[in-house]
């Protein structure tokens, strides 16, 4: 270490407690420091090492005094260091030392890292956050705990590994049952978790359990907990999260049935297989409860565009009960690289197409993905030519046009009102002026929709929000109560409702 005239204070992690944690640079700079501010519990923890020096402490929620005194001891000229349990920069002393530091410009401050809980309790579990993970604190004391909320969901929608620190205290007895509740929505409740109780000090305690037996776990302040994402695992009585890996093993297709169609790509042989499922077709749903009964299937992870698709799914699974593969359901739209980023993360063996036929920007991007990441691709096919050899001569006249847009430039230049049955995705070709006021777009009853609806200016008394499929009968009501000369659809086949739709069509 360098020594300098000039006033400076150090701000030192000196890790969870026993000194093996404390890294050399933060030993030798206590090392040559006079004076040693902190708060009582931790400096009771180095009192080996500071025997010899002048000790400051401030208790439990005087941080801005315990701060202030070690910087205006610094200012005075003498070597002077603020230290904090784990890492100073992690639920530490530096943002506020850096926040005060004005009122003492001329102390030069220098933070040195300290190893934080979440990697020295990661290292006595395992690898529970080998991959991305997020850490937080469950203490309100200084956010909120609708924040904390928030922030929970969203790493249990990002199916992200978590740290907390701060599970409980005397006046926060539930909060580790509430944050477990918020991830169960989310998670399978033999999620692989673990707690870590006086990391680095007597008494070290550890151990792996189920997010399901985590809800009712005893925990306090030193204790800190590691809950696990859909690719974690107890292996050997360690908490390992699988970053995605490829080392050889051989593959086997899974039965999908007679509608799959199985790429070049598929490998041969395991018996520990991960799906990962790109859904957005009522085939897609059945599918996936499918392969939840299927021996051999280990994991499942569905994406679907909307998170009224994943609801969908959620809903019929609640509906068919327990199952044996694990499930992870996500919503979102992916480019071509988040999809390859989510095809190593899930350490997926295949990838499964139950995309809508149209949707062909996705099945590019499904592909590209599975060519970069080297997994196998298969597609879910789906019949799309209506009532197929059965189909009835239409008595009405019907247009077929080669995109939306060519049906929407067909409609501005002729009258009548317009049922619009093609989903909130194509809004944008029948938002001009010439034909917004006599299209009502029937589309899904989720937020996501409405507000699409509303920013491209289609009156409110025009959007119809209904969740399909319909019968003839109430598609042949809505045109007759709107006044439809034209109703738009794609070629959806029986699943969209497309026989129904122009036979409604045919019969006004």
């Amino acid at each position: 270490m360098t020594q300098s005239n000039a006033k400076q204070l150090f701000v030192i992690g000196i890790g969870p407690g026993d000194n093996k944690y404390l890294t050399a640079e933060a030993a030798e700079a206590l090392k040559h420091c006079e004076v040693i501010a902190g708060y009582p519990l931790y400096l009771d923890l180095i009192r080996d090492i500071t025997a010899d020096k002048e000790i400051h402490s401030t208790p439990m929620r005087a941080e801005v005094e315990r701060c202030r005194i070690a910087l205006n001891i610094a200012a005075s000229g003498r070597r002077t260091a603020l230290v904090c349990s784990g890492d100073a920069g992690v639920y530490g002393m530096a943002g506020l030392v850096y926040e005060l530091a004005a009122e003492q410009p001329e102390v030069a401050i220098k933070v040195l890292p300290g190893i934080t809980a979440a990697l020295s309790g990661a290292a006595l579990l395992g690898s529970p956050i080998g991959n991305d993970f997020v850490v937080i604190s469950l203490s309100d004391l200084l956010t909120p705990w609708d924040t904390i909320a928030k922030r929970l969901d969203a790493a249990g929608q990002g199916d992200l590994s978590l740290c907390l620190y701060n599970p409980s205290s005397m006046k926060r007895t539930d909060h580790l049952r509430r944050a477990c509740a918020i991830l169960l929505k989310y998670r399978n409740a033999e999620t692989v978790c673990g707690v870590v109780r006086n990391l680095g000090r007597a008494g070290e305690e550890k151990r792996i359990l189920t997010l399901g037996k985590l809800v009712d776990e005893q925990v306090d302040m030193v204790t800190t907990v590691f809950i696990g994402n859909s690719a974690t695992e107890d292996i050997d009585g360690k908490m390992v999260v699988r970053r995605g890996y490829r080392y050889g093993e051989e593959k086997i297709v899974p039965d999908l049935g007679e509608h799959a169609e199985v790429d070049a790509q598929t490998p041969a042989g395991d018996q520990r297989l991960c799906c990962l499922i790109f859904a957005g077709t009522s085939e897609g749903r059945a599918l996936v409860e499918a392969l939840r009964q299927a021996a051999g299937i280990k994991r499942i992870v569905v994406w679907t565009a909307t998170e009224y698709g994943e609801a969908l799914i959620a809903g019929d699974l609640r509906e068919t009960g327990e199952a044996s593969a694990e499930l992870a359901i996500r919503h979102g739209r992916l480019d071509a690289g988040e999809m390859a980023e989510e095809m190593i993360r899930t350490e997926c063996d295949y990838v499964i197409d139950a995309t809508h036929p149209y949707a062909e920007e996705v099945t590019k991007n499904i592909l590209a993905a599975c060519e970069k990441t080297g997994r196998a691709y298969l597609r879910l096919s789906r019949d799309i030519s209506g009532a197929g050899d059965s189909a009835p001569a239409y008595t009405a006249p019907v247009w077929r046009f080669a995109s939306i847009a060519d049906a929407a430039a067909f409609l501005r230049n002729v009258p009548g009102r317009i049922l619009l049955t093609t989903g909130s995705k194509d809004l944008e070709a029948f938002a001009g002026e010439s034909l917004r006021e006599r299209v009502f777009p029937r589309v899904l009853p989720t937020g996501e929709s409405l507000e699409k609806c509303a920013a491209l200016g289609f009156p409110q008394k025009n959007v119809i929000a209904m969740q399909g499929p319909f019968p003839e009968d109430l598609n042949r009501a809505l045109l007759r109560h709107i006044g439809a000369s034209f109703l738009v659809t794609k070629e959806t086949g029986e699943a969209g409702g497309f026989a129904e739709k122009v036979n409604a069509a045919d019969g006004e």
